[in-house]
């Protein structure tokens, strides 16, 4: 019998565009999973999307008027919601009470834990001879790098936080659960009061 947890730890996977963090989410899930984890995603789109299918009764609906849906087929439920703003990490989390774990992708401006995937093919070969290859996240609550960078030269970058390979999906998963440990998961989202003035979601 699943259980309801309190305040579900969250860690953010961040990255430039095209750096592959849906692929590395891809490999990384089922090891946790493997683990014992119960892990939910939430991932933040910055260039608009429609999960509903066209023509099913939700859509319909929808299309109606009703500001949003959900559909429920046993234990399976889909929430199709539209407002003018868009919900806090904080509320969004609150959708999985029974996680043990969220992973959020994206929200690069907060300062929650997170992990920063950083490839070689997103920079210039201008950008690597200059060492102009830096981490875009907030740096307060960074303290992994997944790189296919090299360790001298991700030392010669000036990056402070451990590195680990794009491969190394295991290590990557012990770090996670390390960190959760080390915090005694109190990684939950601050309150909106602790949040305001902090930067943005991105």
């Amino acid at each position: 019998m699943v259980t309801e947890k309190n305040n579900p730890p969250i860690i953010l996977i961040c990255g430039r565009k095209n750096s592959g963090k849906t692929t590395l989410l891809e490999k990384l899930i089922p090891v946790l999973k493997q683990r014992g984890l119960q892990v939910a995603l939430i991932k933040h789109d910055r260039h608009g999307f429609d999960c509903d299918v066209e023509g099913t009764d939700s859509d319909r609906l929808r299309r109606a008027g009703a500001y949003g849906t959900i559909v429920v087929q046993g234990g399976h439920v889909f929430m199709n919601r539209y407002g003018e703003t868009e919900p806090s990490l904080e509320e969004l989390a609150k959708a999985f009470p029974e996680a043990d774990l969220i992973l959020a992708e994206g929200y690069k401006g907060m300062q929650l834990p997170k992990v920063e995937l950083i490839r070689r093919a997103c920079f210039s070969e201008k950008e690597i001879k200059e060492k102009q290859i830096q981490p875009v996240s907030e740096k307060r609550g960074r303290f992994l790098i997944v790189t296919d960078f090299s360790a001298a030269e991700a030392e010669s970058f000036g990056w402070r936080e451990e590195r680990i390979g794009l491969e190394d999906i295991c290590l990557l998963a012990e770090g996670i659960q390390q960190k959760l440990q080390m915090n005694n998961c109190a990684l939950s989202v601050p309150s909106k009061k602790q949040e305001a003035g902090k930067a943005e979601y991105k």
